[in-house]
């Protein structure tokens, strides 16, 4: 695939008046427009050719373009005369389209494999391939009804026609998607309408296949259409460069943070009373040392089971003081603990709606590691995760710091490939003590 089609009609009204003179694709996040970002990506994918299909303030978005183009990309803007939606826009550009190509929307930041969502879409040549996640306002956000064992998408299931009263899984629309020229038939004619919202749907009911690729859990897609959403892209992008650097040039260790289940207690989830909680073999030893040798500790741990309506915070708070006393008593010391609340499935109907979401302050994703980092004064190239899970490690990968896998004993091989991506694997926390020294020195 070659080609792509950038969506860049939107006004960015929510924005505000500070960007009322820009067209929302143009609209500088970190200081480089948005669009440039997004070109950029799909650059990296191998495209080699994009349409830009604009509408409000579209001579801008030419103007830019024809002057600024250090991708070497084929660049081609087309400005709609009458608004005609996501959709309609493509049959005004139908006779420049290949037989597939990439549509993307020229609001939303992207830092993902876009390689990997082509390769996905040629492997199998459906009529689209559709970019879903788990999203962090399930409630309001367009999902998509996914046969998990094929990957087929079954139904599209916009917010405003969902039953309220319903229980839908957690797989929303990222917006981003691999096409065939096939579904121009299933655009309407003379009239706007929307890709998701009309022409899916309406491929789906002549027979049409469109499947579903999931962002892979070191990518990150947003939507940029509120000044709160900018923030959060912008707080993201400057994490995510920071990680970047942090990983290619680290340096002498100053601070750990630790998974609690599985690395310093026994995994009981949820751990709910105190007199179950069991330290594992070498963990107070283990603290005792990195506290020996000067390291500053923290814990980060996924607490679902608060989501879930099966602990309460009160609970996790008595656990973790009688943690706290342990650990110090047998010389070790724990700064801060984090915990994630959040539970990203929403089709079960129990617990507490509010946490039934994704969030970046949920493992894999780094946002607890950060919040740590930065409220105590310690930089990516200076820490360590130490986890017993998949997603302690990519947790510890997308924040740019060193992992250390502590492989629990009944794992057998089902951990090969993510101890190929730590930094170190060992049998228990002393022996990540005796790593980590290493790398304090």
């Amino acid at each position: 695939m070659r080609q792509a089609v950038i969506l860049c009609g939107g006004k960015g009204t929510r924005l505000g008046a500070d960007f009322s003179h820009l067209p929302k694709p143009l609209v500088p996040v970190d200081g480089i427009p948005l669009l440039d970002r997004i070109l950029g990506v799909a650059a990296e994918a191998g495209i080699k050719e994009v349409i830009l299909a604009a509408g409000h303030l579209g001579h801008l978005i030419a103007e830019r373009y024809q002057a600024v183009n250090p991708w070497r990309l084929n660049i081609r803007t087309h400005v709609e005369k009458t608004p005609l939606g996501t959709a309609g826009c493509l049959l005004e550009i139908s006779d420049q389209l290949d037989e597939h190509f990439a549509l993307l929307y020229g609001d939303i930041f992207l830092d993902f494999d876009l390689a990997g969502l082509i390769r996905r879409h040629e492997t199998f040549l459906p009529d689209a391939t559709v970019l879903v996640r788990q999203s962090d306002h399930p409630a309001d956000s367009d999902l998509v009804d996914v046969d998990l064992a094929t990957g087929e998408v079954r139904a599209f299931l916009p917010k405003a026609t969902r039953d309220p009263a319903g229980l839908y899984r957690n797989c929303g629309n990222a917006a981003v998607y691999c096409c065939s020229r096939r579904l121009l038939a299933a655009v309407p004619q003379g009239r706007p309408s929307d890709i998701a919202t009309d022409v899916f749907p309406a491929l789906l009911a002549e027979g049409g296949r469109i499947r579903a690729c999931w962002l892979e859990d070191t990518g990150y897609v947003k939507d940029v259409g509120t000044p709160a959403r900018l923030v959060e892209v912008e707080r993201y992008w400057r994490r995510r460069q920071l990680a970047r650097a942090a990983a290619a040039a680290p340096r002498r260790v100053r601070a750990v943070i630790l998974d609690r289940d599985g690395v310093i207690v026994e995994n009981r989830e949820p751990l709910a009373e105190v007199a179950h909680m069991t330290f594992l073999p070498g963990a107070l030893e283990g603290l005792r040392l990195m506290n020996e040798d000067g390291l500053a500790c923290f814990v980060a741990t996924n607490q679902p089971w608060i989501a879930r309506g099966l602990l309460t915070e009160e609970q996790m708070t008595a656990v973790h003081g009688q943690l706290l006393t342990a650990v110090n008593q047998a010389g070790g010391g724990i700064r801060a603990i984090a915990h994630s609340p959040y539970h990203p499935e929403t089709h079960h109907g129990e617990g507490i709606p509010g946490l039934r979401r994704a969030s970046e302050c949920r493992k894999p994703r780094p946002g607890m590691l950060f919040a740590l980092m930065e409220e105590h004064g310690f930089l990516p190239d200076e820490t360590v995760m130490v986890g017993d899970s998949p997603a302690d490690i990519t947790a510890g990968k997308n924040a740019g710091v060193r992992t250390v896998l502590i492989r629990p004993a009944s794992a057998g091989g089902s951990l090969e490939t993510i101890a190929s991506m730590a930094d170190a694997t060992v049998e228990d926390l002393q022996s990540a003590a005796a790593v980590i020294r290493t790398w304090s020195r």
